[in-house]
């Protein structure tokens, strides 16, 4: 099955759905896949560097060529 974990800053929720699915629901609300297991929300970045992205909290995900 296919599963996604939803992190925010106070819930963890897991939703059975696809990731591309998700993105395409999420894309007007402002959020971007950055790597094909991560999809952050553009307003908590911070930086970005060569290979991740920094959001809020100091935290990194990775940042995938195909999605710079």
């Amino acid at each position: 099955s296919h599963y996604v974990i939803i992190n925010t800053s106070t819930v963890v929720f897991k939703v059975r759905e696809r990731i591309s699915e998700l993105v395409k629901r999420l894309k007007p609300y402002g959020f971007q896949q950055v790597h094909r297991s991560y999809v952050v929300n553009e307003n908590h970045v911070i930086a970005y560097k060569h290979d991740e992205v920094i959001l809020t909290g100091n935290i990194s995900v990775p940042l995938s060529k195909k999605y710079k």
